[in-house]
């Protein structure tokens, strides 16, 4: 697994930091905090778009975004809870006609505390422009074309 630190947007607009493995381009993996500016974004979203045509996170926790009575989640049950947790819920909404089972999902996180949400949402990878011409992806950071940096050029959605 080569995770590396990344930027997603969602709706063209929001930037949202996450980490993806390399080896499997597979889910983004985002933080609690992460997991819920997320929340926010996708039901802002769908109440917008409608949700029959949207996937919604939702954490669970006070207003704001806080647990009322912060809990530590021991991951392997050895009596070491090395970080706070919420419980995270996915739901996708196209789903719901096949019953609340088939419409929801509950995402915990893994031993260092990532929610790994999932793939083919709403989002896209954020991008940034080089100066020599070349876009490429947020989690790229040196410019294939020309060595330049991505800290020295001008980002898409940051």
């Amino acid at each position: 697994m080569r995770l590396v630190a990344t930027r997603f947007l969602l709706d063209g607009e929001l930037a949202v930091d996450a980490e993806t493995d390399l080896d499997t381009g597979g889910a983004p993996a985002f933080s609690l905090a992460g997991a819920r500016t997320l929340a926010a974004a996708t039901q802002a979203l769908a109440e917008k778009v409608g949700h029959e045509r949207m996937t919604t996170v939702h954490v669970l926790g006070d207003d704001d975004g806080n647990d009322p009575d912060p809990r530590d989640y021991d991951y392997d049950g050895d009596g070491n809870a090395p970080f706070p947790h919420a419980i995270v819920m996915v739901i996708t909404w196209d789903h719901m006609a096949d019953g609340p089972k088939a419409a929801t999902r509950i995402i915990t996180p893994d031993p260092t505390g990532r929610y790994w949400i999932g793939a083919g949402w709403p989002w896209e990878v954020a991008t940034w422009q080089c100066a020599c011409g070349l876009r490429d992806e947020w989690h790229n950071p040196t410019c294939d074309n020309c060595g330049r940096t991505r800290d020295d050029q001008t980002a898409s959605g940051a």
